[in-house]
Order: C-alpha cells, then structure tokens, then sequence
C-alpha cells in the first residue's frame, strides 16, 4: 500500500495506493507528514512497537493484508495508528472512509482529531476541512464519514475502501434494533473494494469466555480476541542487553527494581528500559527468534527510519532507504524461526503496557501489587481478557450479622466522628421512598463512618435531613424518576445546599470512578439545570471497591446499634456475565439493595466534595430556610 509522495491521486485510481512499490510507506509518511491535536510531530522512539518491523505500520503498507486487529492496552497508540492511516489515504490516494466507534462520543472524537490533525498539513484544504458537517467531513476528494454502533443509520449505505472499528469490545446491538450486528454492517461497507479493502479493529479486551445470544448460539464476548486469533496472532520480542536473550514481556518478573530476564535471570534496570523496549521485533504465533538476525533487524529498521526522514524528499539515497523498509511478509524475515500457525490476509497484535516507555518499572510493579487482580488492570494494563469468576452463593442470613459485628462501630446513631472531613448525604431513589444514608469520610478518603441510615417518603423530609445534618455534599440517585430528582437538586442548590444527581455508568464512559457532567437537552446545554452536574458513576470501579471494602473490614465503621439489616443489604450484590460484558445483580430478590449503592454513591460524592474545596475561591452560597 505504499505509493509516492507526487501529486495527489483522484478518487478513480485510489487502487494505485495498494500496488507494492519502494515508496513513501505509513511508518516514513506518518514521521514526516502526521502532528498530532497539539501540533507534535509524531515520535516513532516512543511507539517503537508501531514501526518494528512486521507491525502496523508494515501491515497496513502490505498489498495483500486486508485487516489489521489491535489487541493492546491503553495509551499504546491504537486510535493513532486508525488517524494516520486515515491521513495517508486522504494526501495520496482520495477515498470514501468511516471511522466507527461503540458511542457517538468516540466517533466524533476521532472525527474532530482528523480535523485538527489535517489542519496541519498545506496539501490539505483546509476550508474544507473547517466547514465539513461533523459526522462526514469531505476535502480534498475525500469523504470521511463518522459512525457509532448503537446508531445503525451511521452504519448504512457507506461505500468505502478504508475503515477502522475503535474500542471493538464495546460494540452491542441495541436490543430492540431490527438490524443486524453492528460489526457485520461495519464490515459490509468494503464489499465493493474487497480486493483493496483495508479494515482497522482496534480495543481494549474486555471478557473471556463465550455467551449464547437470542438465537442461542455461542458468540465470544471478547470481539477483538475472536479477531485476534482469526489472524496471526503477532506477539513484541524484545532481546536482554546483558544475554541477548529474546522473550515477549510477562508481568510476573517485573519489579521496582526491573525486569527479570528469563534467559540469565539478571535485572534490567531503568536506565536499559528504552534500548531494551526499541530493539522489538514482531513474530506471529507458533513462531520464534533468532536473537542475532532480530538485534540487526531492530537496529536497522530505526536507523534507516531516521536517517529516511532526515532527507528531503527527491534525495537521491530515498529510493535505496525506502526498499530496505519495504517489508514482503513473514517468510521474508530471516529472524523468524518456525511456522505461523496462521497466515493470510489479517494481521493481528496483542500489546501490553509493560512496552510503554512513558511508564517506568517502578509504576508498572506498583500497579500491579495494588490491582492486580482486577478487571481494570488485566484488561486496561496486560491488554489481555479478564476471566470472571461465578460468585458462590451467599447467605445473607449468615453474613449480615457476621458483617455487622465486624464493624458495628462505638458511636450513636446520627455521630460522627472527629475525623470526618468530608460529610456527605446520598440519596438511592425508589418509586416510592428514598432510602439515605449519612456518611463521614478522612482527609485521604480510605476511612468512612457509616453514621446513620434509613428512608423517608417525601422530599419535605429529605429537606429536614440536610437542616439535621449539614452535609457537605448531597448526591441523589436520578435513574428512576429524573425530572422530579433534578428539579430538586436545582432547588437545593438554590437554597445554598451542595446538591447534585448522580447516575451509575459503564466503566467504558467513567474510566475513572466518576465523571461530572453538565445536564443536557434537545437543544444543548440546559439552561434549566445550569447551576447543577450530573455525575457518571463507573459502577464496575465502585462496585469493586465496596465488595474489597467489605472483604477487609479494617476501614468502615457503622453507628453502634441494630444494623444486621443494614449488613445484609450492603453484601446484597454480586457479580454475573451477561452476553459480553459483567454486571451486578441481587443476590436475593427478597432483600434490596439501596444502601450499598448508597455507600458508592457516598465515596463518589467523598471525593468530589474533596476536589470542589481543592478549586480556587470554591464557597457555598449561603444558606436559607425555605417555606414550605
């Protein structure tokens, strides 16, 4: 897919970007050509994984490879690889493009990347670019058109040559859609360019396992580990500067002093970590590599990228420079001991974080002593799927009152302690009472004091709470019933009171515990609700959080008095797979629930509390009483 850096190619011969030639390749074009939002150059160093020989970058410039799959971590330029394809074909060979994320969000993130990226670039036009709709920009001969899966209209009647399905494992189908599977209509826009179709999918890996869908047939819930091992399966082999050893990186001899070579079982330190990362060559499953032809094949693939893009274009030495870049498959790299079990036109990658030079040794053992064991880490940090292990039954008659004498606390009901800085009130609204519960919480936000608890059925009572208790911060539950929930939290607000909803979210939108939004209509920001934020709570991260919380007993005190009830409800959850992703259900059906979404909710509103009084000249109004 390599082509020439002349005049720019019509839409009619874009097919001319696919033939094999020794010219301008993605890695040498994406080095020269390609900023990123900031107007950075790109720093092929720091990826070095992306232009190593046999990776994205060869696969994407290689005739006969129809699809690339991208099973990495986060923060290991997936999404950047997707935008400077996307740019190549926009300066040399004009076409018909979609770039597809799982929310409408992402897509019109990347939508806007290309925009501001391409802005940039002089060959581009840029009123084109600056005045395109936001869902399909067009300049230059090309159109590039933004879709989402939860939005099949987007998915519909696109003809296109070049593609790229981003954070693939948390694409669903609407469940009441009439149309088919997203992906499957993702992947029917290159019929008609089959022959030089190039097709990205690239995320995150979420699950292991199967499920069985409507039709009760088996279905991975990892879309992107069901790509990656459809196609080679490439793994990054990186050679030991003390024995020259090879290996693929494994996060069980890393430490804060290194890395534990597996060929001398010496420590690489810090000051080795960026030759030891750079001198990676890719393999494809049932494959080795011979550690000398590697070492040349690393070493020599940097410096002729460098000293390629230090030359200016119609350089004499380019055309000798350029071939030597030029990659012409597996069985052409002479470092590749063995056979790939798999061949043919998908060439797929798994990554993980332990090849990101923008973390250190140090930060990556941390991490993995703290999280470990956690969905987030496995699938956010290793880039590998997270097993789900079925929770045993509970019985919660047994386990309340184990709980609660585990952290039945010495204070009264309705006292605090002197240690809670933050004080704050949630709501976990019913059809009809609102179950509350009052809640203290330290400076560093890993000690709570449970002070009081229960329900009421009317917001006069919830108003007569907050005068009780003066909360810091109050955060109501508005996935039930939200307009009466908003209404009230912008009274409150109005009223002096720290008062804002709250919504459980999936971990893909919240990617850390919480996230602050403001309220929105048809018509944009709402003038409505302006004094007030909805808060996004990622429920897995929280989730997570409270059953640890309970597992360990050391940090959480409730009031001194009858909570065995109280107990029962916060164990009352648990986690279960469901089609392609986990969610937390009720262990027993006859129990509820609220006060551990409480005691979530509680955390969340600990925290923000905490950043709001860390902002500059951060007051609340004063307060007063209301009529009622």
């Amino acid at each position: 897919m390599r082509t020439g850096e002349s005049e720019l190619i019509q839409p009619t011969d874009y097919s001319h970007a696919f033939e094999p030639a020794p010219e301008v390749g993605l890695a040498e074009h994406s080095i020269r050509c390609i900023v990123n939002e900031e107007g950075r150059p790109f720093d092929f160093l720091a990826f070095p994984h992306l232009v190593a020989v046999g990776g994205p970058c060869d696969a994407f410039d290689a005739d006969w490879v129809r699809e690339i799959v991208l099973q990495m971590a986060s923060r290991l330029g997936k999404t950047f690889v997707v935008l400077c394809g996307s740019l190549y074909l926009a300066e040399v060979a004009a076409c018909n493009q979609v770039l597809a994320g799982h929310v409408q969000d992402l897509a019109m993130q990347q939508a806007e990347r290309i925009r501001t990226m391409g802005s940039y670039n002089p060959k581009f036009d840029n009123t084109g670019l600056q005045t395109s709709q936001k869902k399909r920009l067009e300049f230059n001969g090309n159109t590039i058109h933004a879709a989402w899966a939860r939005s099949p209209g987007t998915l519909s009647n696109i003809n296109a040559l070049y593609g790229a399905a981003s954070e693939l494992d948390l694409w669903e189908r609407v469940s009441t859609s009439r149309h088919p599977d997203p992906e499957q209509m993702f992947g029917d826009r290159f019929k008609d360019n089959d022959p030089i179709r190039k097709e990205i999918y690239e995320s995150i890996p979420t699950l292991q396992g199967v499920y069985l869908d409507e039709h009760n047939q088996e279905r991975p819930r990892s879309r992107i580990e069901a790509r990656r091992l459809n196609g080679t399966d490439c793994a990054f082999w990186v050679g030991c500067p003390f024995c020259r050893q090879r290996q693929v990186l494994t996060i069980e001899r890393v430490s804060i002093h290194g890395y534990q070579c597996n060929g001398c079982e010496k420590t690489i330190p810090s000051e080795y970590r960026k030759s030891f990362i750079r001198s990676g060559v890719w393999a494809p499953a049932g494959c080795g590599v011979d550690a000398d032809r590697a070492d040349a094949a690393a070493t020599e693939r940097l410096a002729v990228l460098a000293r390629t893009t230090e030359l200016d274009a119609g350089d004499l030495e380019l055309d000798e420079l350029r071939s030597r870049l030029e990659w012409n498959g597996w069985s052409d790299c002479d470092y590749v001991t063995g056979t790939p079990h798999k061949s043919g036109s998908v060439e797929s990658y798994q990554l993980s974080s332990l090849y990101a030079l923008s973390l250190s040794w140090e930060r990556i053992a941390e991490e993995f002593e703290k999280n470990g064991a956690t969905q987030n880490f496995v699938n956010q940090w290793l880039g590998q799927t997270f097993e789900v292990q079925e929770s045993h039954a509970v019985d919660l008659d047994v386990a309340g009152p184990e709980l609660a004498e585990a952290i039945r606390g010495e204070l009264p009901f309705g006292t605090l302690p002197e240690w809670a800085k933050y004080v704050v009130l949630t709501i976990d609204r019913q059809k009809r009472t609102f179950p509350w519960m009052l809640s203290g919480w330290n400076e560093a936000l890993d000690a709570v004091h449970v002070a009081c608890a229960g329900a009421v059925l009317s917001f006069d009572e919830l108003d007569a709470l907050c005068e009780k208790h003066a909360p810091g911060a109050i955060l109501m539950d508005c996935g039930y019933i939200q307009k009466d929930t908003l209404d009230w939290c912008v009274q409150m607000q109005a009223d002096g009171w720290n008062a804002n909803p709250v919504k459980g979210a999936k971990a893909a939108n919240v990617p850390n515990h919480w996230k602050a939004y403001r309220i929105e209509d048809e018509f944009g920001y709402s003038a409505e609700y302006a004094a007030i934020q909805r808060l996004d709570v990622n429920t897995q991260s929280t989730q997570e959080w409270v059953t640890e919380l309970l597992e360990q007993r050391k940090t959480i005190r409730v009031w001194d008095g009858k909570i065995n009830s109280l107990c029962v409800e916060l164990l009352n959850d648990t986690e279960t797979l469901k089609q392609r992703s986990s969610t937390w259900d009720r262990i027993d059906r006859q129990h509820p629930n609220d006060q551990r979404d409480n005691l979530r909710y509680g955390f969340v509103a600990a925290q923000y509390l905490k950043h709001q009084q860390s902002q500059i000249g951060f007051n609340l109004p004063q307060r007063r009483r209301r009529e009622r």
